[in-house]
């Protein structure tokens, strides 16, 4: 009598080359709109120039022999203060020694500590600058019948997305005093393929690629539509419900923030936010030391920031770009 086949193969016996672990890719943008500043301590100040005086016209015609008009103008401060954001992960002795060589538990720890990290600095960002309320200019997005500070929203026929660009532009500069042109585009996943197939950006996108003779990158060409210098696009998501059970959302929703972001950061410079990161703490670090009470190698990532809206007049938000 020949053997069956659960004599001749245990089922319980796992693969060794292979493994399903779901882990986010790289679809995160909080750390690459606004620049980085590292700073020595968790909280202090920063000084900033009001432009009202610079814009106001001072200059006065000089008669023989008298005194030049002066003048004047202030210095203030602003503060930041980072939060030190932090979460770790216990490996217990036994059950890592005691596992199959394919599971790595120290390195999977690593990775999914890192991807936390990761997701809580997308949501922190959003709620920080990408939220209804938190520019000076905001148009919000209608099916129909455009009103003041309104705009077709993008997924309707007739949307016009290009020229909503440039008169959120225009805005931002008459607002700010026209101390930097909005340079970059940040949208959420829906909105993004939302804007590849309205017909006015598919047209042109069309041209521009007969033009050149060769497939262009969408998102350059996007950008290039849109007169900015780059166009960041985040597919983030989040699990909203209570584990176990699934409900994944994007973090970036239905909307889009047109900003301005200098070319670098330093003294006299005009920025819409600021990512303000301790250097106590790096970007970030991680850890992993014995905890002896429960006989277990501990594992932790910490990281210590703050996203700073510094001008609220140098963004706009579409608010509800679609529907």
């Amino acid at each position: 009598m020949n053997p069956t086949l659960q004599q001749v193969h245990n089922i319980n016996e796992p693969l060794t080359d292979f493994s399903l672990m779901f882990l986010q890719k790289d679809g995160f943008v909080a750390d690459k709109v606004f620049p980085v500043k590292e700073v020595p301590h968790k909280s202090s100040s920063y000084f900033t120039y009001p432009r009202g005086s610079f814009n106001t016209p001072n200059m006065k015609q000089r008669a023989p022999g008298t005194t030049v008009e002066v003048m004047d103008y202030d210095i203030s401060m602003a503060t930041y203060e980072t939060q030190v954001w932090a979460l770790g992960r216990h490996l217990d002795e036994q059950i890592e020694a005691n596992a199959d060589p394919i599971i790595n538990l120290e390195l999977e720890a690593t990775q999914a500590l890192t991807l936390q990290l990761q997701l809580n600095k997308e949501i922190n960002w959003a709620s920080t600058f990408f939220a209804h309320d938190v520019w000076t200019s905001e148009y919000a997005g209608v099916s129909g019948s455009p009103s003041t500070n309104q705009f077709l929203q993008w997924n309707n026929s007739g949307a016009t997305p290009i020229e909503d660009i440039r008169n959120m532009k225009r805005q931002i500069i008459l607002t700010s005093g026209n101390v930097g042109e909005p340079n970059t585009l940040v949208l959420g996943k829906q909105v993004y393929d939302t804007l590849l197939a309205v017909p006015e950006i598919v047209s042109r996108i069309v041209y521009a690629q007969k033009q050149a003779n060769a497939a262009l990158v969408t998102k350059d060409v996007l950008a290039q539509l849109f007169e900015v210098d780059q166009i960041l696009v985040s597919t983030a998501v989040q699990n909203t419900a209570v584990y176990p059970n699934e409900s994944n959302a994007f973090v970036l929703g239905k909307a889009a923030l047109l900003a301005y972001v200098p070319p670098v950061i330093g003294v006299r410079t005009p920025a819409a936010g600021v990512n303000f990161v301790w250097n106590t703490y790096g970007p970030s670090r991680i850890t992993s030391y014995p905890w002896m009470p429960t006989r277990s190698t501990h594992v932790e990532i910490e990281s210590a920031y703050q996203y700073n809206l510094i001008s609220a007049d140098l963004g706009g938000f579409f608010y509800t770009a679609i529907a």
